[in-house]
């Protein structure tokens, strides 16, 4: 979703204004550090690599089913 502004293609279609992409470069920025954030414990736990690899693995699900529903709806059209 950031990437669209700060990546946009070059070619007939113009690039969208400054400000937009830092605000789409900021909002990336944020997202990666709440994920960063949220991988580290913040209170005491019994185990921070296990914590971290559960919160991780949460992540990369989530992000998987994601992409079997983009895709899917993709193939459907």
């Amino acid at each position: 979703m950031f990437a669209i502004p700060i990546a946009s293609l070059r070619g007939p279609t113009e690039r969208p204004p400054l400000w937009l992409r830092a605000a789409a470069l900021a909002g990336f920025v944020m997202t990666l550090l709440f994920v960063t954030l949220s991988i580290l414990p913040i209170v005491q736990v019994e185990s921070p690599l296990l914590f971290a690899a559960k919160i991780s693995s949460l992540i990369v699900v989530t992000n998987v089913i994601g992409l079997v529903i983009f895709l899917g709806k993709r193939r459907a059209r």
